[in-house]
Formats: C-alpha cells, structure tokens, sequence
C-alpha cells in the first residue's frame, strides 16, 4: 500500500515546506489549506511546486 502525506495549511509557510521536505525524500504529499486566497495566488503557489490543485 502507498501512504500519502496530508498536510494542513498546506499553502502556508511550514506547511509548504513540510510538503517540499515530504517530496525531497521520496514521499507523496497534498497539501490541504483555506485561506481565502485569490485563484491567482494559489494558481501561482501549483505552477511554482508543478502541483495539480482541486478547488472544493
């Protein structure tokens, strides 16, 4: 079975780094967070991190 990471507060600034720390070592991770950003900052924050999003 594979695990993935799920890190809350994913698009913040340690959640964005437990996630890059995650995928550095091999691991799969999603990063969950509302913040009420705007579309482009989080569209932003995917294309830097070459990440796919889904907007609930």
């Amino acid at each position: 079975m594979s695990r993935v990471a799920v890190v809350t507060g994913g698009i913040g600034g340690l959640g964005t780094a437990m996630c890059k720390a995650l995928v550095e070592q091999g691991r799969k991770a999603v990063a969950v967070d509302y913040s009420g950003l705007s579309a482009e900052v989080v569209d932003k924050w995917k294309a830097d991190r070459k990440a796919e999003g889904l907007d609930i």
